[in-house]
């Protein structure tokens, strides 16, 4: 549920916000780090005893818990596999970079804020680390090795000195991305696993019908793919 309403809150504000980010990108990105200090100094200092349950359950926990950054890396994914656009997800899709650069920002500080405790400790004393909590830093590195080149690859200027080849295929990372960002969160977190499992699939299955239309050409190949087969979700999964 708290996913769903996430990424519901998510993409409204992307929608309200698309103008102004193209317009003062730098605004957007300076605003999420304060937003980030202003979240960790609100449960710091106790401020998440003195609001409503329901605040800190469906508006505060999706900053605190990673839901809103991966809502808006789940909006950067669907906007690449999106066959036919309307005039919301171009606007969107107008700013897609912009977008998956906040998203970046927002998951580097969430690690600053967990990686000051607990990647000194990987480094140092593994063995003092409760499982989840080494078994989840461990995937965070990995990630954030896959993170950072997409980070930097999502700045314009960086982007007019790729070639279109070099920005497909790194453009292609982001959902691999997602995709593992999802099993972090569903597996090693708990957090709506079920829910993270249907997206991952839905992405996939969606995934699969634009590279379908895609080879529309050809008959033969069509009736080839007339089904997702379990060996190409594997590919995709895998991949």
């Amino acid at each position: 549920m708290n996913l769903i309403f996430g990424i519901a809150v998510t993409v409204i504000f992307y929608i309200l916000t698309a103008d102004a980010i193209k317009k003062h990108p730098g605004a957007f990105y300076l605003g999420i780090y304060v937003w980030c200090g202003a979240v960790v100094m609100y449960f710091n200092l106790g401020y998440d005893q003195k609001f409503p349950e329901w605040f800190n359950v469906y508006f505060m926990n999706m900053f605190s818990r990673g839901i809103f950054t991966t809502a808006t890396f789940m909006v950067v994914m669907y906007l690449g596999v999106i066959t036919k656009h309307n005039k919301l997800s171009r606007k969107l899709m107008s700013v897609r970079g912009e977008i998956s650069i906040i998203g970046s920002l927002l998951t580097l500080s969430h690690n600053v804020v967990f990686g000051v405790k607990y990647f000194p400790m990987l480094f140092t004393n593994p063995k003092a680390m409760p499982t989840r909590e080494l078994i989840a830093s461990s995937i965070t590195l990995c990630l954030l090795a896959m993170l950072i080149p997409l980070f930097i690859t999502s700045f314009k200027v960086v982007r007019r000195k790729m070639s279109g080849k070099t920005w497909k295929d790194s453009a292609h990372g982001i959902s691999v991305f997602h995709r593992n960002l999802c099993t972090y969160n569903g597996a090693v977190l708990g957090r709506c696993e079920v829910s993270y499992n249907r997206n991952r699939h839905l992405y996939i299955d969606l995934r699969q019908l634009r590279s379908t239309k895609a080879q529309k050409g050809s008959a033969k190949e069509q009736k080839a793919q007339g089904g997702y087969s379990i060996n190409t979700i594997a590919f995709i999964v895998y991949t």
